[in-house]
């Protein structure tokens, strides 16, 4: 039977590892993690602990061990997810550039599903390389509805 690793705290990583513990934000998995390793510090069994916490025992399996192997930096990010992400064919994304940007729509404006249409692609992938490049389709001014592109501004604020 595979014994779980024991976890000692230091008090400096008791302290801030409470104060993520505490935190409010619904979306926040750092307070979880870091309830896991202040509940392992106390003691009790990765059962007993995913109990407590409403969680599954191989998650406290997993950041237990990553705290006892990285200490707070293990637990202070996600850890790495398998796979290898998403991948578009080869040469999509360039083309989707190059359509928005030196292709005449159709309807006078390229939306994600009108452009994913003329490619063949679809219109989700459209949309994240539109955003991932910062690209913006505009009505133009002028005689007719022209395509214009500009840089969507960011507020950081």
């Amino acid at each position: 039977m595979r014994r779980a690793p024991s976890i000692h705290l230091t008090p400096e990583d008791a302290e801030l590892l409470d104060r993520w513990a505490s935190s409010t934000s619904a979306r926040d998995r750092r307070a979880r993690r870091a309830r896991i390793v202040l509940a392992a510090s106390r003691g009790g069994s990765n059962g007993q602990i995913a109990r407590a916490l409403g969680v599954h025992p191989e998650t406290v399996a997993l950041w237990r061990g990553r705290f006892a192997a990285h200490g707070l930096e293990g637990v202070r990010q996600e850890a790495p997810r398998s796979g290898t992400g998403r991948r578009s064919p080869a040469g999509i994304v360039d083309r989707i550039i190059r359509t928005t940007l030196e292709v005449e729509p159709p309807d006078g404006r390229w939306s994600t599903r009108s452009l994913a249409s003329a490619l063949n692609v679809n219109h989700m992938l459209v949309y994240r390389v539109w955003k991932s490049r910062g690209l913006v389709p505009t009505h133009g001014r002028g005689i007719g509805p022209v395509l214009t592109i500009r840089t969507a501004e960011r507020t950081d604020g």
